[in-house]
């Protein structure tokens, strides 16, 4: 199964092919998106499920801190919006691509439940290896032996213990925890990073002294943890329609991507 942090690998291509315009709109997220979904198709064979943040999805966590992820600097321009709502249109309209999007409800979380339903509670999927695409590092603390990050290449286990230090996922999150995520806008302890959270995390002498961070961990144990929360989740499946998305890919200039269009398609009708 492959999960899809969807508004984040928009973004990205967004944000680097934003040289690509049409009628002076930025098109470089919804080509980047597709052509970048082809490759995965193409490597995985697999299931492929695209999720989104749903409306108001940082509140809960606001309530928690105040200043979650309000240190972002990217801005949502109306060509933004107006593009990432065309794509999960034509997904669903005519590439036949599930996909997830919730209101009140981060991507992160919406994967971390579906990542958590599988490797815990389905006697049927539990041994099914998960693929999350994306570039944050929340999802680091998700990483098994059957669950890894889709970047460049795999990363698993052994890249998390060669960038980290850390073992597990479990134990990325708990030094995280500690630390902080200044990505996020949050505050860790007092004058600890990764390296000094792993040793506090692995001594006896530092678990010792671990409520010395009680209130910190509580509180940054709720705003991070992403495998602790079973959520109902609303699948909207996809419809395929060759002629239309190869029409729509027509329309846009993506002449590059339309074998490609052309070959996704059909695999799904099949």
């Amino acid at each position: 199964m492959v999960l899809i942090d969807a508004n984040n690998l928009f973004a990205r291509y967004y944000a680097q092919l934003s040289f690509m315009s049409i009628n002076n709109c930025n098109v470089g997220g919804i080509f980047g998106f597709l052509r970048h979904l082809y490759s995965l198709d193409k490597k995985f064979n697999d299931n492929i499920i695209v999720v989104w943040d749903g409306k108001n999805g940082k509140d809960a966590r606001r309530k928690i801190c105040p200043e979650y992820k309000k240190n972002r600097t990217f801005k949502f321009d109306d060509n933004f919006l107006a593009s990432k709502e065309e794509l999960f249109d034509v997904l669903k309209n005519y590439a036949g691509i599930p996909q997830v999007k919730m209101d009140a409800w981060e991507a992160d979380d919406i994967i971390g439940g579906i990542v958590n339903a599988i490797t815990n509670f389905s006697s049927t999927l539990k041994d099914e290896k998960i693929y999350i695409v994306s570039n944050d590092k929340d999802f680091w603390q998700l990483i098994s032996d059957k669950v890894f990050i889709v970047k460049d290449k795999l990363f698993g286990l052994p890249e998390l213990e060669k960038e980290t230090g850390c073992i597990s996922g479990k134990e990325f999150l708990a030094c995280r925890v500690l630390a902080g995520d200044p990505s996020d806008n949050i505050i860790g302890a007092e004058k600890i990073g990764l390296k000094r959270a792993l040793k506090i995390v692995r001594t006896p002498i530092g678990q010792s002294n671990i409520d010395l961070y009680k209130d910190i961990i509580e509180k940054n144990m709720e705003l991070m943890r992403l495998d602790n929360k079973l959520i109902e989740v609303d699948f909207i499946p996809g419809k395929t329609d060759l002629e239309e998305y190869i029409c729509w890919c027509t329309k846009y200039k993506f002449k590059t991507l339309v074998e490609d269009a052309e070959d996704f398609i059909r695999r799904r009708i099949k």
